[in-house]
């Protein structure tokens, strides 16, 4: 009973929607303990920087007039990844410039014969602060992985060593009941030297 207790008090501590991606990290799996957690914290201060970027698009959609802006994601190029740009035609962006929407504060990331692509005025302090919160999530999980796993131990080893070391005696006590019952079987006794050859053992 001490065992599956503890074992069900494990197992609710995993996060069922993790735990069914199998493409996520095993340091993703745990829930926070409570808001005073290092891992809920931390997975707090991701919200809250998703929130600023939710907050600032919305901004962004008022004043380039356009309530069904997204952010966009480029890959590739020296600078590798590109993140929460804001992209517009070549003729839209020369409309946002000539009302002023758009001015010397917007930073152009890329561009095609096609589309610009801007980073935003006051986004990339954003981005950066998203980042910081990403990694300092990803440290709180796997420092909480390693203690989840190790306390686990701590807790189950003891109680699951009993059981092992009684199946283990069962087990042999019911192979020496067999043998003993076969013709010519006798205890072996053992003196002060022992040569032995081909010999094998599952353990040793």
């Amino acid at each position: 009973k001490d065992v599956l207790a503890k074992t069900n008090a494990a197992l609710e501590r995993l996060d069922a929607d993790a735990c069914a991606d199998d493409a996520g990290p095993a340091t993703a799996l745990l829930t926070a303990d409570d808001d005073d957690d290092a891992l809920a914290v931390a997975r707090r201060s991701c919200r809250d920087a998703d929130a600023a970027l939710d907050a600032k698009l919305k901004e962004l959609r008022v004043t380039l007039r356009k309530p069904a802006l997204q952010w966009t994601h480029i890959n590739g190029g020296a600078g590798g990844r590109q993140e929460f740009l804001i992209e517009a035609t070549r003729s839209e962006a020369e409309g946002f410039m000539r009302r002023g929407a758009i001015d010397d504060t917007w930073h152009v990331a890329s561009e095609t014969q096609k589309v610009r692509r801007f980073v935003a005025p006051g986004v990339s302090v954003l981005v950066s602060n998203r980042a910081v919160a990403v990694a300092e999530a990803d440290l709180a999980a796997d420092v909480a992985w390693r203690k989840f796993v190790a306390d686990l131990d701590d807790e189950l080893s003891a109680s699951l060593r009993k059981i092992f070391d009684a199946v283990a005696l069962i087990d042999a006590t019911r192979a020496l009941g067999r043998l003993g019952g076969e013709p010519g079987w006798c205890w072996p006794a053992l003196g002060q030297d022992l040569d032995l050859e081909a010999f094998a053992h599952p353990t040793l």
